[in-house]
């Protein structure tokens, strides 16, 4: 697209295996307030329906570019997605999520008005798989207030979905990283470098719940994201003292699945980043060993579990 008919905001969604919601996720944004837009959906190797109702809808709404990739997982799609865009702002939605008519008015109008501000988000409210209103809310607001030396870290947070950034900054940044159910938390603490990130107060839009939150695998996926998740703060700390910053590898993930337990966990990306030895053992003024470096991590990581199932069960009714 040239810079001539460059739209305002790319929205850009990742979807596999979506066919029960995409069409209503695409709805809710094809009919926001603000027209001037590109919905730039990847395709990420889905294998039921999702690929079939794309092409319809885009057949109808020429806004609409569907990218079909190999699943690769959503690191993958959401670069592919970002190669894409062109618009000055990125606004992130999913593929089962609604967006309320006037969600990127908002958070558009927030940007331009604030130009030291990277990346904008929003509150939601929670629904059911079935889309039924679960009386459930984000609790969020204000300028994001991370750090990185709590033990475990104080993660910025933004609802991902609801995310609006400038694409320059996600550019600069370098896109997302295989910080595997993180790679949000980890765009953030690098965009930190570039200015501030801010919630709004508003509700702008739906975030769907699966009642598979509960299944075994989503439980193992919490204990990555747990990891992952203080790896990311290890990593900011490591770039502002400006030491070599941790390399995140793809493979990673397929280690990670293999593994039982969460000191396993631990265990294997201790082992697989030896730079862990010297930072995560600063955090309790431990002996820099890879023994004690498994030890910590587990630590930081079940401190890190038990605040977010804290934080979701006392949110407001």
């Amino acid at each position: 697209m040239s810079s001539i008919n460059k739209a305002k905001i790319d929205v850009l969604i990742p979807a596999y295996n979506a066919e029960t919601t995409i069409e209503s996720a695409l709805a809710s944004i094809q009919t926001q307030t603000i027209q001037d837009i590109r919905i730039i959906v990847v395709n990420d190797g889905s294998t039921d329906r999702t690929g079939e109702i794309l092409e319809k809808l885009k057949s109808k709404d020429s806004r609409i570019e569907v990218i079909t990739t190999v699943n690769g997982g959503i690191v993958d799609a959401l670069n592919h997605g970002l190669q894409a865009c062109s618009a000055d702002y990125i606004a992130r939605h999913d593929a089962d999520d609604i967006a309320f008519p006037n969600r990127l008015e908002v958070q558009l109008r927030y940007l331009e008005a604030n130009p030291d501000c990277i990346a904008v988000g929003s509150n939601v409210s929670h629904i059911d798989e079935n889309g039924r209103r679960l009386g459930t809310r984000s609790l969020l607001g204000g300028d994001v207030k991370p750090d990185a030396d709590w033990v475990p870290s104080r993660e910025p947070y933004l609802i991902h979905p609801f995310l609006m950034v400038r694409t320059a900054a996600v550019q600069q940044v370098g896109g997302y990283r295989y910080v595997f159910h993180s790679e949000d938390t980890d765009l953030y603490w690098r965009l930190l470098s570039l200015g501030r990130l801010h919630n709004l107060e508003k509700i702008l839009g739906e975030y769907r719940i699966h009642s598979g939150s509960i299944s075994s695998a989503s439980a193992l996926n919490g204990r990555i994201a747990a990891v992952s998740a203080q790896l990311a703060a290890l990593s900011f700390r490591r770039r502002r003292s400006g030491q070599p910053d941790i390399t995140f590898s793809k493979d990673a993930l397929a280690m990670y699945k293999n593994k039982e337990t969460f000191r396993e966990i631990c265990d294997a990306a201790s082992t697989q980043l030896a730079l862990f030895a010297g930072d995560v053992c600063t955090y309790f003024r431990g002996s820099a060993s890879p023994a004690n470096a498994t030890q910590t991590l587990l630590t930081l990581c079940s401190l890190s579990l038990r605040i977010d199932q804290w934080n979701f069960a006392t949110l407001s009714v």
